[in-house]
């Protein structure tokens, strides 16, 4: 077992370390940022510490065996503490990311999309919290996206508001379709129940100037995630989010049966971030800059 008092001055070692590498006093001071009589002092305590040379000055600055040895150790020392160190403040400097979101607005927007960020910020790793319904957030999120209005908080800024389009999935044969607004009374429709929008179909068709016979949906889901599977199996038509759908309208999955658009800048997904970090910071700028993108 290694005990303290048999150990030499660090700082004698240090300079020891640098003289050898270079042998060279003058460059020693340098890389230290010291004098070279302070590199030269360092040595000749640590030579008598120990006992022995461990230079040869004349006629050029050489190592003797001692020296030759004790440089062997030191060179491999200092080598191991700046690996481990340099992990250690590596894997410190990593931050947790805790993002509250919806299950639906995670799996049909963000996982494809989060990759980009990692990239980034690979300093950050990221927390996802997941759940059907984002009325309450974790308390210990640090960013919030949620379905709703700007009205929740204070610094809430607009991810993708809401644009809606009557839509169904492209393999739905064409007699199933409806070619007018006013022919959906008579299609097999789908909505989305539950708090984020089960009146949906209502505010659509709220001011086209067209009668539509009140309208009751074959199917009714609770879930996102089961609503846009059952568009996408041609069970029906429904209403596509055109931000949260992107990827499905752009793949051609599903097309818009109307020429109807429902725009809402006040209602969508939004984001918060309740824990004003860096990390926080970070990604509520990559957010928002993506979803500018994709709108």
């Amino acid at each position: 077992m290694t005990l303290v008092h048999d150990l030499p001055s660090l700082t004698a070692l240090r300079a020891f370390d640098a003289a050898a590498r270079h042998l060279n006093f003058t460059h020693a001071a340098a890389e230290l940022a010291v004098g070279q009589p302070a590199v030269s002092r360092q040595i000749g305590q640590l030579e008598t510490w120990l006992g022995t040379p461990l230079f040869v000055r004349q006629p050029a600055v050489a190592l003797t065996d001692a020296g030759r040895r004790l440089h062997e150790a030191t060179n491999g020392g200092f080598t191991g503490i700046a690996r481990v160190t340099t992990e250690i403040r590596r894997v410190a400097a990593v931050s947790e990311l805790t993002i509250d979101v919806s299950i639906a607005f995670a799996s049909c927007w963000l996982l494809t999309r989060l990759a980009g960020f990692t990239a980034a910020f690979p300093d950050v790793a990221v927390r996802l919290v997941t759940r059907d319904v984002t009325s309450t957030a974790d308390p210990a999120a640090d960013v919030v996206v949620y379905y709703g209005t700007g009205e929740r908080a204070p610094d809430a800024a607009c991810v993708l508001p809401n644009r809606i389009v009557p839509a169904c999935a492209a393999s739905l044969p064409a007699h199933e379709r409806p070619n007018h607004v006013s022919a959906l009374a008579g299609a097999p429709l789908l909505s989305l129940e539950g708090q984020a929008d089960q009146d949906a179909w209502e505010r659509v068709l709220d001011g086209t100037g067209v009668h539509v016979p009140v309208i009751t949906p074959q199917r009714r889901f609770t879930s996102f995630i089961v609503y846009r599977e059952a568009m996408l199996k041609g069970q029906g038509i429904g209403l596509a989010w055109c931000g949260m759908m992107a990827d499905d309208l752009e793949a051609g999955l599903i097309e818009p049966v109307t020429d109807l658009v429902h725009s809402d800048p006040h209602r969508g997904y939004w984001v918060t971030t309740p824990n004003q970090n860096l990390a926080a910071t970070r990604f509520r700028s990559w957010l928002l800059d993506l979803a500018q993108e994709c709108r």
